[in-house]
């Protein structure tokens, strides 16, 4: 997935100014961003390092969750101290854009753990369908060659 048309509206909607005159827009991007950079963790990370998903679904739920609600707090640090430094008060917001920002935020987060839930659990069934398989093949040999003597 290319980030350059997320970035090209980024830019497109800061050079005409159209924040204001989209409200809902940067709602969306808040939501589709979290999503995109939440997602693909669980899924780098499962084999490596998380393992039990049977039995820890909830657990890594709320991890991608709060993953993603700490990088829209991060970002909304950071929103806020570029409008310090550069004097942009539409970068300083009132803390109802703030509090809107970091719920859509929670919603893509979730949005990405359910997703990742799914996909994890649809590549574990393909993997114990794979060893299934094996066992078969081998239990076949065996079978096959005990019949041969």
């Amino acid at each position: 997935m290319s980030s350059r048309p997320q970035c090209s509206g980024h830019l497109a909607f800061f050079t005409w100014d159209l924040y204001d005159q989209v409200w809902w827009y940067d709602k969306a991007m808040h939501v589709f961003t979290t999503f995109a950079f939440t997602l693909p963790l669980p899924l780098l990370l499962y084999d490596r390092i998380l393992k039990g998903l049977d039995k820890h679904r909830f657990l890594l739920f709320l991890t991608v969750t709060a993953l993603g609600i700490a990088l829209g707090t991060i970002w909304e640090i950071a929103e806020w101290g570029m409008g310090q430094i550069w004097g942009d008060p539409s970068l300083s917001e009132p803390r109802l854009d703030v509090i809107t920002d970091l719920i859509v935020d929670a919603v893509g987060a979730s949005l990405a753990a359910l997703a990742s839930l799914k996909i994890l659990q649809q590549r574990l069934s393909r993997r114990s369908g794979e060893a299934a398989t094996e066992r078969q093949e081998k239990n076949s040999v065996r079978e096959n060659a005990l019949t041969q003597r």
